[in-house]
């Protein structure tokens, strides 16, 4: 992908994404197999004649398949050391991303949660926020920052609302109104702990335990998708064709690093690092939004 330097556009437009074809049928009602299938966009009453044989009217094949699914994704889960999504607890998510200094990649990880989520049909089942340890006042981004960030995330369709937005502190109410905290680094991964330590004591207790679970980083989610899935085409992917080509097919180093960049904008290597960020971002994105969309799959047979 060309890789440009900043610029300043000549007003904060913003470039609204081709959306995917869309159906009569809800998130609600909609089955995601584990493996990438193609045919994962499918109502609950497809599925089921996919699954039963014609002479069948048993639901049983169904609910099996169900716990075979489930199965499937609790091992997976587990050996991925992955937060435990609690759908069957809520009608929708609320997401935290989490950076130092809510400049760049919170805000630029929640243009592409956002555009991926719609993609998927599940924007309305997933809330998010974002917000900065190191924030020390909510304000606006200098005017300068606000059009370069703009500038470059459009390359990638990400609205400019994002750019635009104050800064959000974070603080210890977060902990509990938030199902899934996302952070952007190890160091702010570390950072949530010791808060959750000064919230609730060093001692165990079953309520911290809780709140531990819910911290994951952005990079956690990079082992939940394959190369092939995260670069997939067509209206059954993860990812809409603009940003899985973005991704390209070579993600070996992108999957060695635990932490995503901060880019260096007025750097000569600026634009190296801008792209490297964004890729590692998009894969993260791509990775948990696939991730939630199993979960909500693996919860599913409670409410079949």
């Amino acid at each position: 992908m060309l890789r440009t330097g900043i610029s300043v556009p000549s007003g904060v437009g913003q470039v609204e994404p081709t959306p995917r074809p869309r159906s009569s049928v809800s998130p609600q009602a909609t089955i995601f197999p584990l493996n990438g299938d193609s045919s994962r966009r499918r109502s609950l009453p497809d599925a089921a004649r996919r699954i039963r044989s014609p002479n069948e009217s048993s639901p049983v094949p169904l609910w099996h398949s169900f716990q075979t699914q489930t199965a499937q994704f609790q091992n997976k889960r587990r050996e991925l050391d992955l937060p435990d999504i609690g759908w069957q607890r809520n009608n929708t998510l609320r997401i935290l991303l989490v950076d130092r200094s809510d400049t760049v990649r919170a805000r630029m990880a929640a243009g592409l949660l956002e555009l991926i989520l719609d993609w998927n049909e599940f924007g309305k089942l997933v809330l998010q926020e974002r917000c900065g340890v190191e924030v020390a006042h909510s304000d606006y981004l200098p005017v300068s920052t606000t059009f370069g960030l703009i500038s470059q995330a459009q390359n990638l369709k990400v609205p400019a609302k994002h750019f635009i937005r104050r800064t959000q502190r974070f603080d210890s109410s977060m902990l509990q109104r938030c199902d899934l905290l996302v952070a952007m680094d190890s160091w702010v991964h570390q950072y949530l702990q010791d808060a959750i330590d000064s919230e609730f004591g060093l001692e165990w207790s079953p309520e911290k335990q809780t709140i531990l679970g819910k911290i994951s980083l952005i990079s956690d989610f990079f082992g939940w998708c394959s190369d092939d899935e995260v670069s997939a085409q067509g209206p059954a992917a993860v990812l809409p064709g603009w940003l899985s080509h973005h991704l390209g097919t070579n993600l070996m180093l992108v999957r060695r690093s635990a932490d995503i960049m901060r880019p260096d904008l007025v750097s000569p290597q600026g634009m190296d690092e801008w792209y490297d960020m964004s890729t590692a971002l998009l894969l993260g994105c791509a990775s948990l939004v696939q991730y939630l969309m199993d979960a909500f799959t693996a919860s599913a047979p409670s409410d079949v």
